[in-house]
């Protein structure tokens, strides 16, 4: 289904980002490369003591401890620095950066103009996302209990949904109020919550109403409105709307006819296939999603000890694969 090419990219530090023409990686020395996803040839290799980035629209931001560098695509030359600001915990959306201040408060920027647009109270935690009826986060505390949505325009608060007592669960003798499992999971009209006591609660995304309750399944990752699961040993589909199971396939057999040891949230999903890495044997696989069957297996041709770590999904883009393993080294594999 898919052959690995001779090409590879060395000394990649983080999972790459694929937007538009290009693949941009943090490399090992805390710079970032630009490389044409045509060719697979260097562009640019901007920066300094990188840490994380995002690519949105026609601009890379680029954070280093203390600001965000804005890097323009086609001319990276063109470049202006956000200081004091930082993308995580944050989110992207359009020219709109939502973050923390080092005042307590969320501020939504505009990067492209740098102007400041609001400010709320609050912190953001380590899960924020932007949704249709508005900016959606946990608050920055030690254990987190409540989901918060603000408006995306003037960040005036729009629900909020104590999870306290629906997740609270038993610890030897005592009654624990509950916690919150992240990350918080959306999808265009529902927001799910993993709960400490095992329970997955979706939400109205709009009004944070609860809209059903069910048995917690372990790795959900949103696709459209469905919930996909792929663990140690099934693979399920639930309806975000509803949450309802649409499918549950048992996947043991097929695990240990192929040597599959699957036991981390390292997956990807698309509209008809589940793309998936094996951590500790360094394989990769891609499971059909009407079938529920694993149809491709791969060894990456590495050395003894060289793994692919969960944090390192398969990247998908149009008839390539981009796998990422623990020295560094991406393997590139092209669609037969």
């Amino acid at each position: 289904m898919y052959k690995i090419l001779d090409k590879q990219l060395k000394c990649i530090w983080y999972n790459p980002i694929l937007a538009g023409r290009y693949l941009i990686a943090n490399s090992l020395d805390k710079t970032v490369s630009i490389f044409e996803l045509s060719n697979l040839e260097e562009q640019a290799k901007v920066g300094s003591e990188i840490g994380y980035v995002r690519v949105q629209s026609d601009y890379l931001l680029a954070q280093n401890s203390t600001s965000i560098t804005v890097f323009e695509m086609e001319n990276p030359e063109s470049q202006f620095v956000l200081e004091g600001l930082q993308i995580l915990p944050g989110q992207i959306d359009g020219r709109y950066l939502f973050c923390n201040t080092k005042d307590g408060e969320i501020l939504k920027y505009d990067y492209i103009s740098r102007k400041g647009i609001w400010k709320s109270n609050g912190q953001f935690g380590s899960s924020v996302h932007v949704v249709k009826s508005g900016l959606l986060y946990n608050q920055k505390s030690f254990f987190s209990r409540v989901v918060y949505c603000v408006g995306i325009d003037n960040g005036e608060l729009l629900w909020e949904k104590d999870i306290s007592d629906i997740g609270k669960y038993e610890e030897g003798d005592q009654v624990k109020k509950g916690k919150l499992n992240l990350p918080i999971l959306t999808t265009d009209e529902t927001t799910t919550l993993s709960l400490s006591n095992n329970l997955l609660v979706g939400l109205d995304s709009s009004t944070g109403e609860v809209l059903w309750q069910s048995e917690g399944m372990a790795y959900l990752k949103p696709y459209g409105e469905t919930l996909y699961s792929l663990g140690a040993s099934s693979y399920a589909e639930i309806d975000a709307k509803t949450g309802e199971t649409i499918k549950q396939v048992n996947l043991e057999d097929q695990y240990k006819a192929l040597e599959i040891q699957n036991s981390a949230a390292s997956y990807t999903v698309d509209e008809d296939y589940i793309y998936f890495n094996d951590v500790r044997k360094a394989k990769v696989g891609i499971l059909e999603k009407a079938t529920g069957n694993i149809i491709w297996t791969f060894k990456l041709p590495v050395k003894e000890g060289v793994t692919i770590p969960a944090s390192n999904v398969p990247q998908v883009h149009e008839n390539r694969m981009y796998i990422l393993d623990s020295e560094g080294t991406l393997h590139i594999f092209e669609k037969e």
